[in-house]
């Protein structure tokens, strides 16, 4: 019988005196306890730089979709909710565990911004203290250990994942991607089926609260290069096996991406090839640059198109080529520097722009993962240089002033968090033209009431970028909020012209039309708002008071009902329903509809009036 593989790489030659088992004890729990006091005070750190985020309110960017206006995620942890969570592609995304923990937050702390933030917080300092607690387990080396995963952590670029309620997807999903990392590591160290399984379970939780992960399969494999050692020490053909069903389980993901986000991906005849390479390749380069020095970060960098300079795009490539051929001519005493650049480079593929989602040229949040490769190869360089010149305490010195840096870098960007006004103001004057933040400054200021102003931020992008559906769209609200209604016909009829799936638009266009009492015209375009988005409560709400007033009383209360399922607190659909209930003779049940409105809101004149005609005919 041949000799039974080894997992791990021979030891050195050189013989070691052999501990006893109390040597050896005493050593394991000194150690332990070093490890959970260095990762505890880790998790203290990150918490106290952090904290101001629960201070912030929520954002027009994304956290409407996500929580604020989603009626499912409103709903909480509801049987039905539940349901939609895992069957809905909402937002351009199919993600359950990130519904389900929005929902879990609103089960918590309902819409109190505050908890919301907390989650995220909590999870990114989880992920910092897992990143401590892998690469201690895995080198052995705590003092490299714990500078790595300060410095990843208190970092200015992880500003924008943990500050925004709506990327919990981004540190829940790097949470359970580190944690499917230690599991592996786990099962390397004593492979075992159930130690398997559960890695690989934990990456399909990953994957459902983010596809990022879908390049995990390549990161396991460079564990194994290093610090592992198991490339060479076991076959090959297995350790390729091994990452097989994490392959599966990503090409899967990546296909469900894909056709969720088939709306938001930009044609080939808009973005050409050649103008999203040569985007990617400054942005592989952009981002080294905002990690060595972060400043003039926004939450929305715009694509310049085809308007990059030649000489910019020459130039990052031969930046990249430096770095690579630099890394290589080190591979083989220094596994490291290869290992972080592979990691870097890999696990910024699914966002880097080759398949063109959205309008930014890059965000600070994808480098959220991608950046543990470099700060771990940067650390482990320059400590190990220093130590062999005895010159350590430079080391320990060094890594304090870069996290003293990084914590003021990243208290004053959280500052730029505070509010949707704060931050769309910030990242104009850092990045000047920008249609899209000029739009959602405009969302931020009409939900202050400020139409004016709103409406000449949305004109402001309109002049930049005409073709934005969305912002015609929005600046249709604002001009009906100023009465100014034959403008917002006119831009009412362009965004449709632009994009005929905006249900907000043919729910406007129907309102313009009742007010012009053209009832047929205006039940159509509530109708194709619906078909467009059914759990749409506004929609429901004015096709049922629309088809009360055609007479179409029983077909009206059944929206109206519609409506006030979807949004229990919506005291317009309840007026509504109880001037059709009126119209029926059921006096009662209007009452407690009128009352209910009231109750929402305390200054509704309808529902005023409402409740004391239908006191007054019971008394009659």
């Amino acid at each position: 019988m041949g000799k039974k593989h080894r997992e791990r790489p021979p030891a050195s030659s050189r013989m070691m005196p052999v501990p006893n088992a109390k040597t050896v004890s005493a050593r394991s729990m000194s150690s332990l306890t070093v490890r959970v006091l260095i990762a505890l005070a880790l998790a203290v750190a990150v918490l106290m730089v952090f904290s101001p985020a629960t201070g912030h309110q929520f954002v027009t960017y994304d956290d409407d979709v996500y929580v604020t206006d989603n009626a499912w995620v409103r709903q909480g942890l509801a049987g039905s909710s539940v349901r939609w969570a895992f069957t809905a592609v909402h937002g351009g995304n199919w993600h359950p565990l990130t519904w389900l923990s929005h929902m879990l937050d609103v089960q918590c702390y309902g819409l109190q911004p505050w908890g919301h933030h907390l989650t995220n917080l909590v999870l990114h300092t989880l992920s910092a203290v897992l990143l401590f607690l892998l690469l201690v387990r895995v080198t052995g080396a705590i003092g490299y250990s714990i500078a790595a995963a300060l410095l990843w952590a208190l970092h200015p670029l992880r500003v924008e994942s943990v500050a925004w309620v709506a990327e919990r997807k981004d540190v829940l999903s790097v949470c359970l991607g580190l944690l499917t990392l230690l599991a592996y590591v786990r099962y390397a160290d004593r492979p075992a089926p159930w130690r398997y399984g559960l890695a690989l379970g934990i990456f399909a939780l990953g994957l459902s609260a983010k596809p990022m992960l879908v390049t995990l399969p390549a990161v396991l494999l460079l564990l194994d290069v290093w610090p592992l050692r198991r490339w060479g020490h076991v076959p090959r053909p297995r350790l390729l096996r091994e990452k097989l069903p994490f392959l599966v389980l990503a090409v899967a993901s990546s296909a469900m991406t894909l056709t969720a986000q088939r709306a938001g991906l930009h044609s080939f005849d808009l973005l050409p090839f050649g103008v999203r390479l040569a985007n990617a390749v400054v942005a592989y380069v952009g981002y080294l640059g905002k990690a060595l020095w972060p400043s003039d970060l926004a939450v929305l960098y715009p694509h310049p198109g085809a308007s990059l300079p030649t000489w910019q795009v020459f130039g990052a490539v031969v930046v990249l080529i430096a770095i690579s051929t630099a890394v290589w001519m080190r591979a083989r005493r220094r596994p490291y520097l290869a290992i972080g650049w592979l990691w870097y480079l890999g696990t910024l593929v699914p966002v880097i722009g080759l398949v063109q989602v959205g309008d930014q040229a890059m965000a600070d949040r994808y480098t959220y993962l991608p950046m543990i490769g470099p700060t771990v190869a940067v650390v482990w360089v320059v400590s190990e240089w220093l130590a062999q010149r005895r010159l350590q305490w430079i080391g320990r010195l060094a890594v304090g002033l870069v996290a003293a840096g990084c914590l003021v870098g990243t208290r004053v960007q959280l500052g730029h968090w505070r509010n949707s006004e704060t931050l769309y103001r910030h990242a104009i004057g850092v990045t000047g033209d920008n249609p899209m933040i000029q739009t959602n400054l405009g969302a931020a200021l009409a939900r202050q009431g400020r139409w004016q102003d709103a409406a000449g931020c949305y004109q402001e992008a309109l002049r930049l970028r005409p073709s934005l559906a969305k912002t015609h769209a929005n600046l249709v609200s604002a001009l009906m909020a100023l009465q100014r209604y034959d403008e917002a016909t006119v831009h009412c009829v362009e965004a449709l012209r632009l994009d005929p799936t905006l249900a907000d638009v043919h729910n406007n266009f129907g309102l313009l039309l009742a007010q012009q009492h053209r009832l047929d015209e205006a039940v159509d375009h509530y109708r194709r708002a619906l078909a467009i988005q059914p759990e749409y409560a506004e929609a429901h709400n004015n096709l049922g008071a629309a088809l009360c007033q055609q007479r179409r009383v029983e077909e009206g209360i059944d929206h109206l009902a519609k409506a006030l399922r979807l949004h229990p607190q919506y005291a317009a659909a309840h007026v509504n329903l109880g001037n059709a209930l009126v119209y029926q003779g059921r006096f009662d049940e209007a009452e407690r509809h009128y009352a209910e409105a009231l109750r929402i809101d305390p200054q509704l004149a309808q529902a005023q009036r409402g409740l004391e005609m239908v006191r007054q005919r019971r008394s009659r």
